[in-house]
């Protein structure tokens, strides 16, 4: 499966964006470095999201502008992460109700840093959304169905396939079964059903 990659080489990546127009390179490596700073983990989810929305949005056949802004919203889509204090955002054991409460600031966060940089209009969607479900019981605006934009409903896909396979503090890595295993339980409640079977059907 194209998206089982669990081994993207980062520095690819990297030299691909600067290469990119020369209006968005700016501010696009600027966030990678701000979330370099911040912790690896973050960063590293962030660029492998970028790298699977850009194929699911290849596999869908989307517009290349579409692609390429896929792809940048993976990159940009969690730098709120960096005002979460690291005791919280590395904890490796349970969140506390209160601790959840404050990394669910992240996307709120993550959008007021991003209009103070000026960035394009088009991916502050992504930064607000993308952890809104279908169902209605998402955050911060507890938005429902196709009140929650279609590229960012595509993209949360990816993000929670990323967030499943990768590494992360807290626990292990999620086999890619097990990953796709959630990914149709949560389809219809936590994510868009016609879309969760796109995606394991067109990426296989």
């Amino acid at each position: 499966m194209v998206l089982a990659l669990k081994e993207i080489h980062m520095e690819t990546i990297q030299k691909q964006l600067r290469n990119s127009k020369e209006e968005n390179r700016f501010n696009i490596q600027i966030i990678i470095d701000m979330l370099k700073e911040k912790d690896g983990f973050t960063k590293n989810h962030s660029l492998r999201v970028g790298y699977y929305a850009k194929i699911f949005g290849e596999k869908l056949g989307l517009s290349s502008d579409d692609i390429q802004e896929l792809e940048y919203a993976g990159i940009i889509h969690d730098i709120g992460k960096i005002t979460i204090p690291d005791r919280i955002l590395l904890k490796k054991s349970k969140l506390t109700k209160e601790e959840y409460e404050v990394i669910k600031r992240h996307p709120l966060e993550g959008y007021k840093i991003l209009k103070e940089m000026k960035a394009p209009k088009n991916l502050l969607h992504y930064v607000l959304y993308h952890h809104e479900r279908v169902d209605g019981k998402g955050y911060p605006s507890g938005l429902k169905g196709k009140e929650i934009p279609y590229k960012v409903r595509i993209f949360s896909i990816c993000d929670a396939y990323e967030a499943m396979i990768g590494d992360r503090p807290y626990r292990g890595t999620l086999s890619n079964q097990d990953a796709l295993a959630r990914l149709k339980v949560g389809a219809g409640s936590q994510f868009d059903k016609e879309l969760v079977d796109l995606f394991i059907r067109l990426c296989l």
